[in-house]
């Protein structure tokens, strides 16, 4: 077989073809986002597209003031008012606290105006984080609608909430309690203010 110089070539060339499209295997691999995002539930979220990250971002939440209604005090009940109180929330946050820790040192911050923008770049950050695998615009903190939200606006690094990955330029609904994450550093959203 290796006597034959024609037999040789033809061995040689299939060879290089084989490694050739395992290299354009590895490479399409490798660009292509293989990735499946899930909800609390174990469903698949279907990514979001450009244009409707895009749409999403231009959107600016409205801040609502809450309605009061005053009553008179010799109408009201001391103990239905202690449960009316208890019972009725503003229709929006007016803010939230959060312990931001980075390399175990814990910062807490109150937010106070929405939209807040989280990143290295203090000059436009509402939330600067200083941590190398943090974009210079890597996450945002939104108010619509009485819910507050973290959103994904940068496709490099990856935003997660309680250890989900969210989908690239996407966007999760917060509670007090939940933990995100952006590279190395972490944020807990301690307290949401009413």
């Amino acid at each position: 077989m290796f006597d034959n110089p024609e037999i040789d070539k033809l061995i040689i060339f299939a060879l290089l073809g084989m490694v050739a499209v395992l290299g354009i295997a590895v490479i399409f691999l490798a660009v292509k986002k293989n990735t499946y995002y899930v909800d609390e539930s174990g469903n698949e979220i279907p990514p979001v597209s450009k244009k409707q990250a895009q749409a999403r971002v231009q959107q600016q939440p409205v801040y609502e003031e809450p309605v009061i209604v005053k009553q008179p005090v010799e109408e009201i009940d001391p103990i239905e008012s202690k449960l009316q109180a208890s019972a009725v929330k503003p229709a929006n946050p007016r803010g939230m606290v959060v312990s931001v820790i980075i390399n175990g040192q814990a910062q807490q911050v109150t937010l106070n105006a929405f939209p807040v923008l989280i990143g290295r770049d203090s000059s436009s950050c509402g939330l600067p984080i200083s941590e190398p695998a943090v974009s210079r615009r890597h996450a945002r903190f939104t108010l619509e609608n009485g819910n507050l939200y973290i959103e994904d606006v940068s496709e490099h690094n990856g935003t997660f909430i309680n250890g989900s990955k969210l989908p690239p330029l996407g966007r999760s609904k917060i509670n007090a309690g939940d933990k995100v994450n952006l590279g190395r550093a972490e944020i807990i959203i301690d307290k949401i203010l009413y």
